[in-house]
């Protein structure tokens, strides 16, 4: 009888193993799919931040240029 529970301490060790290294790669590729989400999100960000200053630069401008032709 303690042979088995032995062997069934085994079997539940290598299970433990197997079901934690499976789930570790899941989180790898995961963990890296989101560290690229992020990275891409920076440079959306980034570009919408660019090219709201730029609207800003042609709205003022577009104003100053009515200005002057208002005059």
């Amino acid at each position: 009888m303690k042979p088995l529970f032995h062997i069934l301490a085994i079997l539940a060790a290598g299970a433990g193993i197997y079901f934690s290294y499976d789930l570790s790669k899941k989180f790898e590729a995961e963990q890296t799919k989101r560290i690229a989400t992020i990275e891409e999100n920076k440079v959306v960000t980034a570009n919408a931040i660019a090219t709201e200053k730029d609207a800003t630069v042609e709205h003022t401008k577009l104003k100053k240029a009515q200005d002057e032709q208002e005059e």
